[in-house]
């Protein structure tokens, strides 16, 4: 019996009716008056193909031969070349997105791959359960390649439109620096030839809090912080009520650096503020397990994580987390001021730092720092390790 799926499968191929009657698995066997095997194979498809149009316009299915439908598979089949398509779409979105931060800061690897993958994979297994095989689809190289040049020209294209929206290129080559900082070869991120110093947290983040003192006192060093009072931590967390220095809608004056303050603003619970697609950038590629807080110095240097201790900002430091009773902001600020104590040291080493970092961008950008910053020994000691 002629296998007509082999025979679809070869005509797809370029092959010639000659070539596909000659065909052993094709099993196609003619009288010797039926003229060359090809011709007569040919004839004879086309007279199905003939009937098959006859049945098709009178809608008499009954009338088709069952190996002619065997030869051409129900619609529902067709899901199997759909479902392969959509999972090497898929696929190749996630190996393109996870090596590059650009690719998947428009378009996340979750929920939008997973949805596709899922997608190919329903298609795909209603397509078998239906009764479709591999063998239905006429040629599989080129269902295959469809999905892999589908899965490239995507991710491209989404590429280039980060690229027109000025997401910049992200190295993932990284260095340590000191004070558990990192740093990569990126080009410098700057506003107004200012660099920038870009700021993720949330005023219900205890390790935010304890941060927020340390950073607010560095860029006092360089310029004006305004609109930023004093607060507390989620009093139901970790370190419950941690004083603060809140910085969710605070604005920075300077001659030398840009401030870039991105803090969600609910007390009771941790949130995530909304991000612009350069900012997202950074976390997507320095950042991805949302550890906070998140500190980008000149889109050079950043820092994952406090800097200070939330329990040096209770009146038992040290303790057990949580052990302690948080001091009252004002009495933090006093402390830090007075210039000695446990307060003031555990902020003050942590000033130090952010202090170095600025200034370090700052001469990157042929920007003189401040004369008290230029001064300060530890500062400049620090600023010293930095490459």
């Amino acid at each position: 019996m002629t296998d007509w799926n082999r025979v679809e499968r070869l005509r797809a191929k370029g092959y010639d009716w000659e070539a596909i009657a000659e065909d052993p698995k094709v099993e196609f066997r003619t009288e010797v008056s039926a003229g060359t095997p090809g011709r007569a194979l040919k004839a004879l498809y086309l007279e199905r193909k003939s009937k098959r149009r006859q049945s098709g316009r009178s809608g008499d299915r009954s009338a088709q031969d069952p190996e002619e439908d065997a030869a051409h598979p129900r619609w529902p089949a067709r899901l199997l070349p759909l479902g392969i398509v959509l999972l090497l779409i898929g696929v190749i979105w996630t190996l393109i997105a996870l090596a590059e931060p650009i690719v998947r800061t428009l378009l996340p690897v979750v929920p939008y791959t997973v949805g596709v993958i899922v997608a190919g994979a329903v298609f795909l297994g209603a397509g078998f359960v239906i009764g479709g095989s591999l063998r239905d689809i006429a040629s599989l190289r080129k269902v295959v390649a469809v999905g892999v040049v589908l899965g490239l020209v995507i991710s491209g294209s989404v590429a280039l439109i980060a690229l027109e929206a000025g997401i910049p290129v992200l190295s993932p080559n990284i260095r340590s620096e000191p004070g558990s900082w990192s740093a990569a070869p990126n080009a410098q991120w700057t506003d107004s030839n200012h660099p920038v110093v870009f700021f993720l947290g949330s005023i219900a983040c205890p390790y935010c809090s304890a941060t927020s003192w340390a950073l607010a006192g560095a860029l006092k060093a360089f310029g004006t912080l305004s609109n930023a009072p004093y607060g507390t931590s989620n009093p139901s967390d970790t370190f419950p009520s941690t004083p603060e220095i809140r910085l969710d809608a605070s604005s920075f004056s300077s001659n030398y650096l840009s401030w870039d303050s991105k803090e969600g603003s609910n007390p009771s619970a941790i949130s995530e503020p909304a991000l612009s697609a350069k900012e997202n950038a950074y976390v997507q590629a320095y950042d991805q397990a949302g550890n906070i807080p998140f500190v980008v110095v000149d889109g050079i240097y950043f820092h994952v994580g406090t800097l200070v201790d939330p329990s040096q900002l209770t009146t038992a430091p040290g303790q057990q987390s949580g052990s302690g009773t948080p001091l009252n902001p004002q009495v933090v600020a006093q402390d830090i001021a007075s210039g000695q104590g446990s307060v003031y040291a555990a902020v003050h080493a942590a000033q130090i730092q952010f202090e170095a970092y600025f200034a370090k961008a700052c001469q990157l950008s042929n920007i003189t720092p401040p004369q008290s910053v230029s001064s300060d020994s530890e500062v400049q000691a620090f600023l010293g390790q930095i490459s």
